[in-house]
This record gives structure tokens, sequence and C-alpha cells, in this order.
């Protein structure tokens, strides 16, 4: 044995099995006596246990650690190191470590770990933590049922459908729709809230029915129209559209170039169509079809017979209107057709004049 200083040290020379065992240093002077003591890796006394608890209720784990010299102490949550907080708070009391945990959630469940680690070593205990919902009592589910609000959200039993019309005329769009509680109901003409006016009538009955009525209805009413239904489940909404024509004009008439021909000849009738216009042009005679070319409605009787004698009618429509002038032809000879039309305007219902003339007296009539 040798001192140095306050460093007093051991050694054994030629080490035999008789020399294995504990060493113990001890001091002692008249004040009293000390120890040496052994060094060693952290050892938990004591083990975490699982625990259950409910939400809103506080958590506690708790270990006892061992080690020297005295070990560093960090607990996890699923892998996650946890630092003291308003919710996590760490106590510590000798060799006694506590991790507790207020107002529990759900998203405090899962798994935590401790671990204990000092310069020889390092060791962790686990264990589970499981939160459990608020169970409510019986009085409290009578309250729930008693005052719980039930309904339903808005539909639409009847929707409003398109609706075309002309300048000056008068429009609905009519609904039927359903809800509990009853929906409340608005108008929309594209993106802006339709108010009632004088030529706007809006009308809510009780049975869920309804509709918007639209006087003197001008080009600038036409639009996509939608009605909304809403309450506090929900809402629900259906649209239509408005297509409002300009206001019938006349026209001033134009005479077409006349057409002539005889029995065995071809026979030709002739209407002008704008292209523009988006006229239908219809011939019939028993069913006779109407070719095209180049945008004119052309009626053709090929080797005119007296079996095409019989009425023939001319009608011209449009988005606007339509209208239809005919003729009873007899065929007893040569013959001449004269087609009097107006040039028809997609915006009015054009005029059509169909005329059958005499040549020869004793081969035609007209009635």
């Amino acid at each position: 044995m040798a001192r140095d200083g306050d460093s007093i040290s051991l050694a054994i020379h030629n080490l035999t099995k008789a020399d294995q065992g504990e060493y113990i240093c001890e001091a002692v002077n008249y004040v009293g006596e000390a120890r040496s003591k052994k060094k060693e890796k952290p050892v938990f006394l004591s083990q975490l246990s699982p625990a259950a608890v409910t939400a809103g209720e506080t958590a506690r784990f708790t270990v006892k650690v061992s080690g020297l010299p005295k070990p560093t102490v960090r607990w996890s949550h699923n892998g996650r190191v946890i630092k003291s907080s308003s919710v996590y708070k760490l106590i510590e009391e000798k060799e006694e470590y506590t991790l507790v945990i207020t107002r529990v959630t759900s998203e405090y469940e899962g798994e935590y770990s401790c671990t204990a680690t000092n310069r020889f070593g390092q060791t962790t205990c686990t264990t589970y933590l499981e939160v459990k919902k608020t169970d409510i009592s019986q009085a409290e589910k009578w309250v729930e049922k008693m005052f719980k609000v039930t309904g339903q959200p808005p539909t639409f039993t009847v929707q409003i459908q398109p609706v075309r019309c002309s300048e000056g005329g008068e429009v609905s769009f009519n609904y039927k729709a359903s809800g509990d509680p009853a929906p409340d109901l608005k108008w929309f003409k594209g993106a802006f809230q339709i108010q009632p006016s004088r030529n706007c009538i809006i009308v809510a009955n009780p049975d869920g029915s309804g509709f918007i009525n639209i006087k003197n209805v001008k080009q600038e009413d036409s639009g996509l129209y939608t009605c909304k239904a809403s309450n506090q489940f929900g809402e629900a909404s259906c649209s239509a559209e408005l297509v409002v024509f300009k206001e019938s004009v006349s026209r001033k008439q134009e005479q077409l170039t006349p057409v002539s021909a005889a029995v065995n000849d071809l026979l030709r009738l002739e209407c002008q169509v704008d292209e523009d216009t988006g006229v239908t042009i219809t011939w019939t005679r028993d069913g006779k079809k109407i070719t095209y070319e180049n945008m004119t409605a052309v009626l053709l009787i090929t080797n005119l017979q007296s079996k095409h004698a019989g009425k023939y009618s001319c009608q011209a429509q449009n988005q606007a209107g339509s209208q239809t002038c005919s003729s009873v032809l007899t065929v007893k000879g040569l013959i001449v057709l004269i087609v009097l039309q107006s040039l028809p305007n997609s915006q009015e219902p054009p005029t059509v004049f169909l005329w059958s003339v005499l040549v020869r007296v004793n081969y035609l009539s007209v009635r």
C-alpha cells in the first residue's frame, strides 16, 4: 500500500485465486469513518406497470433506479422524448422517478418508456397507457335523447324547367321543395340574388311549393335562373335557362323569280334561306321530302304528272314561331308556279306565300 498526498493505492503482486474477492477501503479519523462504494450501471429496482385511465383524468408512472454514479433518467412517449410541460410533470425523489400526465386525452394513449443512463451503461423499461372514453350516465343519456335536434336537409321534389318566351311576355318558374325544418328559398339570376319587384313576383307556399313570375320580359332577362333551398341541415338547388326572343315585326315582301313547268317537265319550287337565321323550311305534299342546295330549300318534281296534283304547303319556322301557306294544284297540262317569300329573321316568325297561276285556261285550275 502506498500513499501520495490524499491518494492511497493498494498494489497486489503475484496474484493467486486466494486474492479474489471484494476489497473495501476504509478511512477513519476522530470525526468518523467512511468506506468506498462499488461502481455499477443503472438498475431498475421496480418496473413500470400498465395503466388504464378515463379521458380527463390523471395518469402516473413511477420507477425506482439505482446506479453509481447516479444515473440520468429520460421519459419518452411512442419514441418521442417527453419534456416537462403543463401536461407532463417530471418528479425526482432520491432513487424514485415519477411521470405525471394531467388531463389525459386519447392522443396521450400509447407506449411509455423510462431510460436510465450513466457512464457504465444504460437500461430501459416500458409500459402502455390506455385512455378510455368518458362514460355517460343514464340521466345524461336521457337529456341528450330528449333535447337532440333532428331534421332533414332540403330536397327538390319538383325542379324548375327551361322557358322560352317572346319579348314582352310573361314567364314563371315553378318548384316544390321539402325539408325539416321547412327550408328558406332564394332566387338567383347568375350569381346575383333576385329581389321581388313590380314585375317580379316571388311566392313560397306552406306546402313547399312556390314560383317566381316575371312580367313584361326583355332580352336582358335571358340567363340562368337558380332556386336555392337551405336549412340548418344543408342546402339544395335547381337551375333552368330563360331565353327571350325579340318581339315579332313585319317585313316587306319580296317576289321570287317565277318558275314554269309543263307535263313531263321538271318542277322546281325554291325558297332562299339566310345562312344565319336558323330558319327551317318544310315543303309537304303527301310526305314529299326537302333537298338542300347551297342553303336553298328546294322542292323538285321531275317528270310532272297528274298524280302530283294535290295540296302543297310551305312552312317556315324559327325560334320565334312559324307560318304556313298552301295551294291546291290540279295538273292538266302546262303549269307555272310562282313562289312569293319574305326572307325570315331568326328573331321573328317568317311569312311565306305560295301562288299557283293559270297558263292555259283549259289545262290548269286553282282552288
